[in-house]
């Protein structure tokens, strides 16, 4: 947060030069990086747990799941679907 802070008040400023541009530019960059990883890392979590919950109701109700990881490791099966 301390770099988004230094950010905005480099925005503030009247003139820019090169160098301040592509300094501007590289941290927004890192920036967007960094909440897209959050974002994804967020995402995969939830999915998780959403798949431990649909396995443990399946046991309790007593219906057997099974997981052909084969496909869940295939990337082609994934582009494939989207």
């Amino acid at each position: 947060m301390a770099s988004d802070w230094k950010l905005l008040c480099r925005l503030i400023a009247d003139v820019y030069n090169r160098d301040d541009v592509e300094d501007i530019l590289d941290a927004a960059a890192d920036s967007a990086a960094e909440a897209a990883k959050k974002t994804l890392e967020q995402q995969v979590n939830m999915s998780a747990l959403l798949m431990e919950q649909v396995y443990v109701a399946a046991l309790q109700a007593g219906v057997a799941l099974s997981l052909d990881l084969s496909k869940v490791e295939d990337e082609g099966v994934f582009y494939d679907a989207s």
